[in-house]
């Protein structure tokens, strides 16, 4: 995991131990990382709902959950991982998968290997 990623969700592991201990027997434990009150699983509208009040906050459009999905997608392959981790990591089953939603946003990857390539065959030896 992301090391910026665990910094974030270090506190909020000990905000949901505090909240188990506070409710104490009752808690439902269902290990997660952002419960309700009393442990059990959130419905989907409120983390829309949450979703949707942090965009307002920071003057952001209003997202979807699916939007970050492809945000994440489009943002690895800018990055330059390789196909088969985004397919991995979005839960593609086939990597053509990956390919047909996202094949768009690799044609920038294509031109920057390109030129790379490029470079390397027209570099003068030392």
């Amino acid at each position: 995991m992301n090391v910026t990623a665990v910094a974030v969700l270090r506190p909020q592991r000990v905000r949901v131990i505090e909240m188990a201990a506070a409710v104490g027997p009752a808690w439902i434990d269902h290990d997660l990382v952002f419960p309700r009150a009393n442990g059990s699983v959130r419905y989907v509208e409120s983390a829309r709902t949450t979703l949707a009040a942090a965009c307002t906050a920071i003057g952001m459009p209003r997202l979807r959950f699916h939007d970050l999905r492809h945000l994440h997608a489009t943002l690895m392959i800018a990055l330059g991982v390789h196909p088969r981790v985004i397919q991995g990591r979005l839960g593609h089953a086939r990597i053509g998968t990956t390919i047909d939603v996202y094949g768009h946003r690799f044609e920038g990857a294509d031109r920057a290997a390109a030129q790379a390539v490029g470079a390397l065959l027209t570099a003068q030896p030392k």
